[in-house]
């Protein structure tokens, strides 16, 4: 028996002792891959770093060592004029406009004028239906004749002991008031003649023929399409350097200009918004400048003659304080600037660079201080110029 319990502890032993060895080989084998794997991914990471797009040395990109000039399109600070201005946008306005209705009801027998027709003062635009005025008027008249006959019987008479001067004086006053109800009574039969309070352009007509006008109802509306104004709300700030008589350039939705003056300013500020009315007054209206019609306003608060200006595109904000990136010898070099006055795309450059100097004409995210860079071409920095293609300055 003891015999038999070696063996079997024996053989016990022998068959754990594959078992562990099996297992292993296994795990070596199915983690190989995963080894390998995990090298290659660390590879292709290393390489990805130091390939393109990333710094492969001093000033440039590209490979280890190895510098690699970026083509930057460039441009040059211009001389020229610019103006300080303020802008804003509103609605044109007839300085006079009137709602056209009648003074008596009656129906409308006939329409004299249409939308878009241009009238005098005093033409008729309409006749309404006042017959029944038109009686009343004429029974009026005929009771003032008869009062002024009876008058005229009393005071005729020979023997003025017979009348009582009372009775004369009372004949007298229903002349006077007989007259005075028909004088009403005509005023108001001609009422049915509906005329223009002014010369002026008929924008609306509300009424066909037919219609009962009452006095509450628009008959037309008329405009003086001759003088237009725009109302302008500018910060008290920007309203203090806006002068009366400064002129106001309006840009319209059709791509159309036209120039207004600035006419008045309200004596105070709102104190709900802040700002101060401005009126400006158009000079010379044009067929497309109409009431209601959508404007662009610039109003020129200052200008200077000459001034070194680049795009405002070229300039970048870094710690507050604007910044341009200067080409030196084929390097890209960050150089602050102080700007003065903006009139985009363009803005004033006060202090930092030099008309001889060139820079980048739009820097993006990448362009870093002292990257080689290949200038590609050289551009007027006004917006309004076509890109003059000119030789390289820097290598």
């Amino acid at each position: 028996m003891h015999r038999d319990l070696t063996k079997w502890i024996f053989f016990r032993t022998l068959a754990m002792t594959a078992a562990l060895l099996l297992t292993g080989a296994t795990v070596s084998c199915g983690g190989e891959p995963d080894a390998q794997a995990k090298a290659a991914h660390g590879k292709a990471a290393k390489a990805g770093r130091r390939g393109k797009g990333s710094k492969g040395g001093k000033g440039g990109w590209g490979g280890e060592g190895k510098s690699k000039a970026v083509a930057l399109r460039v441009i040059r600070p211009q001389w020229g004029e610019i103006s300080n201005t303020f802008s804003t946008s509103g609605t044109l306005r007839a300085v006079r406009t009137a709602q056209i209705r009648p003074q008596q009801s009656g129906v409308v027998l006939e329409l004299m004028v249409e939308e878009g027709q241009q009238v005098e003062a005093g033409q008729a635009l309409a006749r309404l239906d006042t017959r029944d005025l038109r009686l009343s008027a004429a029974r009026d008249r005929l009771a003032a004749d008869n009062a002024a006959q009876e008058l005229q019987r009393l005071e005729g008479i020979s023997d003025q002991d017979a009348i009582a001067r009372q009775e004369i004086e009372q004949a007298r006053y229903e002349v006077a008031a007989a007259k005075a109800t028909a004088r009403v009574s005509i005023h108001q039969a001609s009422l049915g003649r509906i005329e223009a309070p002014f010369a002026g352009t008929i924008t609306t007509r509300s009424v066909d023929v037919g219609n009962l006008a009452t006095s509450t109802t628009i008959l037309f509306e008329l405009a003086d399409m001759s003088t237009l104004e725009l109302d302008i709300y500018a910060p008290e700030l920007d309203a203090s350097t806006i002068e009366i008589g400064s002129t106001v350039r309006l840009s319209l939705v059709d791509g159309s200009v036209a120039e207004a003056t600035i006419s008045r300013r309200a004596p105070v500020v709102d104190a709900m918004t802040g700002t101060v009315k401005l009126t400006a007054r158009i000079a010379a209206p044009t067929p497309r400048t109409v009431p209601g019609a959508y404007v662009k306003a610039s109003v020129t608060r200052e200008t200077k003659p000459r001034a070194l200006t680049v795009p405002l595109a070229s300039t970048v904000e870094i710690g507050g304080v604007p910044h341009v990136y200067v080409i030196d010898g084929g390097v890209a070099k960050k150089v602050p600037v102080k700007l003065g006055i903006l009139q985009e795309p363009l803005v004033e450059i006060l202090e930092g660079l030099s008309d001889s100097q060139i820079l980048a004409a739009d820097p993006s995210d990448d362009l870093e201080d002292g990257m080689a860079v290949k200038p590609v071409g050289v551009e007027q920095a006004a917006a309004d110029e076509a890109p003059a293609a000119a030789p390289s300055e820097a290598g």
